[in-house]
């Protein structure tokens, strides 16, 4: 895995136990274009978290998720009014179905 969606791992994987069952539990980290290919990938198995995955992939496939401002990709860009209204309702849409799944 963590070679197809390069994160923070191996040195970022975070295992831990469960306070109420004593499981393992591990927490992988990717963000930026990782992310994105790795909600694509999961979406075929999705059933509970379908919803929240396809919201994922509408935000990062927003077209300027990918108008960078150096040529390398990196740096920081400015957004208009009307896209941080649409990156908003996203993040509201994500809150609703995160509270509606009781996360």
């Amino acid at each position: 895995m963590f070679g197809r969606f390069p994160g923070s791992a191996p040195a970022g994987l975070k295992k831990y136990k469960a306070p109420q069952t004593k499981r393992n539990i591990y927490e992988y980290s990717v963000r930026g274009l990782a992310a994105r290919n790795l909600c694509a990938a999961l979406l075929p198995y999705s059933v509970v978290k379908r919803e929240q995955l396809e919201l994922a992939l509408q935000f990062y496939e927003q077209p300027w998720r990918s108008q960078r401002t150096t040529r390398n990709g990196g740096g920081y860009k400015l957004r208009t009014v009307e896209q941080v209204d649409a990156d908003l309702g996203i993040a509201r849409q994500m809150k609703e179905l995160k509270h509606a799944s009781g996360q």
